[in-house]
């Protein structure tokens, strides 16, 4: 059985607030739920809620890196609750925005089930839990060619869980109240003493089965080697003591600090206060944030023209010999954005320009056979950089 010694550490993931599908009202409450339960009971949690997709892909990036931090003995959860869908026997997670028009655009508009698990399992540890209340009604059922319902099964790796809030192919309840079925049975039977992680699911099946009328099932897929205890016997002074007062929940703790300040700061374009944040708190899971923050922007600025040469034709290489580049009508205000303007200018053939509100971010497109195919191209270029938003600023036929 772990003790608490062991590093127990958790992602909790809650989107509710979709704009161009159905909202959720209860998984932002369920996520606030399961993390309060998790830390009560010796987690490192950090949790987001309402995220986009870059969000969610730095969470679970961080959290793989601080899993893999916690050695062989750490014991990992993952929990989501939100939009999720099935395709082609892939398990997709919804971030906020997520475009979608068919199901090629699940790869790269929503998170793989599959990449958490991955990050999971790079770890090496011994005992990773997934738990996804995420089994509600498909929102995109009109514009995917399967009609399936629910989420897919996985295949557990060794070593881990996965446990659905409902069983494959079925749909979860939202739930009337402020919580779904699944979360409220999940962070009860959670606190049970001495209760192993097997016993605890089943304890929150026969629940959710009655709090539903037998039409919700909940699923686990099991390849767990040995026992995990959420809450150990009471008979265990010592990890009674953990349970009771984890260092983590000390309302001054640190780890409050880091979190309350992260979430001021997470939005930042200056690499100078996201190192001062990293120097802060070298050891949180939000410094890890910030680390691949740092890593991103880096990678950002020496793709600028790599970016836009990589689908120039050939015959669009040559330079202009005519006169200097004149200064643009729109300010630009990045280095990087300033060279690739200079070098779009000297461009043949159809091109175009794009740039974000702030001037900061920018992406350029030329060699295509229409001005939308250049206007497309810029304005793709510019938001895969890191820009929310980005206008075509200026176009040349």
């Amino acid at each position: 059985m772990p003790s608490l010694a062991q590093q127990r550490i958790a992602l909790v993931v809650g989107n509710s607030n979709y704009t161009n599908i159905q909202s959720l009202p209860n998984p932002a409450n369920d996520s606030k739920l399961m993390s309060q339960t998790l830390r009560t009971l010796g987690f490192d949690v950090v949790a987001v809620s309402d995220v986009d997709f870059i969000g969610m892909r730095r969470a679970v990036k961080a959290f793989g890196r601080k899993l893999r931090a916690g050695g062989k003995d750490a014991v990992g959860l993952f929990y989501y609750a939100g939009h999720g869908v099935q395709a082609q026997g892939a398990n997709f997670l919804i971030p906020l925005g997520a475009e979608v028009a068919d199901e090629a655009d699940l790869e790269i508009e929503a998170i793989s089930a599959s990449d958490v698990l991955a990050q999971m399992e790079a770890a090496g540890n011994t005992l990773n839990m997934v738990i996804l209340d995420a089994c509600r009604n498909n929102p995109y059922q009109a514009k995917l060619r399967s009609n399936s319902r629910g989420l897919a099964r996985v295949n557990a790796a060794s070593g881990s869980l996965v446990a659905f809030a409902a069983a494959p192919g079925q749909v979860a309840a939202d739930g009337a109240g402020d919580n779904s079925p699944y979360t409220k049975a999940l962070v009860k039977a959670m606190q049970i003493p001495g209760l192993s992680v097997e016993q605890m699911f089943k304890k929150v099946r026969v629940s959710v089965e009655a709090q539903t009328n037998n039409q919700q099932t909940p699923w686990e897929e099991s390849s767990l080697r040995g026992e995990f205890y959420f809450n150990p016997k009471k008979a265990e002074p010592d990890h009674k003591t953990v349970i009771q007062t984890p260092t983590s929940q000390t309302p001054n703790s640190e780890v409050d600090r880091a979190a309350r300040e992260w979430e001021t700061i997470q939005n930042t374009r200056s690499t100078a206060v996201l190192k001062a944040f990293i120097r802060r708190y070298p050891a949180s899971i939000y410094a890890e944030y910030a680390r691949i923050t740092l890593e991103e922007k880096a990678a950002v600025a020496t793709k600028f023209k790599s970016a836009a040469i990589e689908k120039e034709k050939p015959s669009t290489l040559k330079r202009s010999t005519g006169p200097a580049v004149a200064d643009p009508a729109f300010k630009i205000n990045s280095p990087e954005c300033r060279d690739l303007y200079k070098d779009y200018k000297t461009k043949e053939n159809i091109r175009a320009f794009s740039l974000s509100p702030d001037g900061n971010w920018c992406g350029a497109s030329w060699g295509w056979g229409t001005i939308k195919a250049a206007k497309e191209n810029a304005l793709s270029y510019c938001e895969k950089t890191g820009a929310s938003k980005c206008s075509v600023v200026e176009t040349i036929p």
